[in-house]
């Protein structure tokens, strides 16, 4: 990804399709965590089959991943093989 994306906040579009997900985010790095410093604490979302997630501005650089996959928990009319996939479009 470039610098110049990044510098300018392009957001980063995720689409979730498949089984459901916990996703977390948080602005604290994740060795910073560790070691408690910070104050921010991971939010959790839970996406589903069909969400759609945009990290723009601020947001473009919050630490974040899937930290629990549910397993054959996506529609039933989805063809697909168990598990979950996720479309990521981004500027480069």
């Amino acid at each position: 990804e470039s610098a110049a994306s990044l510098q300018r906040g392009a957001p980063v579009i995720s689409v979730s399709v498949g089984d459901s997900c916990d996703f977390a985010f948080t602005s604290t790095k994740p060795h910073d965590a560790e070691r408690n410093i910070g104050s921010a604490r991971p939010r959790n979302v839970r996406l589903d089959s069909g969400d759609v997630l945009v990290f723009g501005g601020p947001a473009r650089m919050l630490y974040h991943g899937v930290t629990k996959i549910h397993a054959n928990n996506r529609p039933k009319e989805l063809q697909m093989s168990p598990g979950r996939l996720n479309l990521t479009f981004r500027e480069i």
